[in-house]
């Protein structure tokens, strides 16, 4: 049991999903920078896009930024591709020691940029987890979506012999609402998997990370679309 199960599933969703949705393995070396609490859904979009966001080495960039400067929609969700659109357009993003989490929507405040610009951004075509694959290895981690049930909400390491930590959900919706970001793949016992960096903490799940059935009919809406920058 980890620390949402005294949450019935409604509550769980309401206060910690918030995504808009329209249109190597674990171990391996994938980039990771620090794996922050979420403290509620409104920042879930920040806290995947400067994850997203691949330096080369591990800083801590602004969320707080994308939530005050960036026209979409404040706390209320968010669009990946609006988010993508503000970074290049405004060179980049601040460090998060020059514009801190406060946890609420501001004005926007930013003096200067000073790193985190992108060339360019891009999707996977829907449905495509080899076009995923081909896109993590290539430009780094990918920002998704995915639809949440309760098998999120009680993840967290097998403790039983002879079952997987990979969540596979036999006609598990499609219609995301929540984001998070790839940062592998594997196979487990014959069965493939997507390792993906979520967003409420480190006491939950794998340290913070998942594991999700990959080339599996889209599970769970993953293969929507895969959000990637060009640095």
């Amino acid at each position: 049991m980890n620390r949402f199960g005294d949450m019935d599933l409604s509550e769980f969703r309401k206060k910690m999903i918030g995504l808009n949705s329209g249109g190597n393995g674990f171990g391996e070396s994938v980039y990771i920078k620090r794996l922050s609490m979420q403290r509620e859904k409104r920042f879930l979009i920040s806290s995947v896009i400067t994850y997203a966001l691949k330096t080369g080495t591990r800083i801590q960039l602004s969320q707080q930024q994308i939530v005050d400067c960036s026209p979409n929609n404040g706390c209320s969700g968010g669009f990946f591709g609006a988010t993508f659109r503000y970074i290049k357009q405004s060179g980049g993003l601040a460090y998060e020691t020059s514009y801190p989490y406060v946890g609420t929507q501001q004005s926007c405040s930013l003096e200067s940029v000073e790193i985190g610009s992108i060339q360019g951004y891009g999707t996977t075509p829907n449905g495509n987890e080899e076009e995923m694959k081909r896109a993590l290895s290539t430009y780094g981690p990918l920002a998704v979506g995915v639809y949440v049930t309760s098998d999120f909400q009680f993840y967290g390491p097998s403790q039983r012999a002879g079952t997987s930590d990979i969540i596979d959900i036999a006609s598990c919706p499609k219609t995301i609402d929540h984001a998070i970001a790839i940062v592998g793949y594997g196979t487990e016992n014959g069965q493939d998997y997507w390792l993906v960096r979520n967003s409420w903490g480190t006491d939950w799940g794998l340290n913070g990370y998942f594991k999700i059935a990959r080339n599996k009919d889209s599970m769970c809406g993953i293969a929507t679309y895969g959000y990637y920058t060009q640095v």
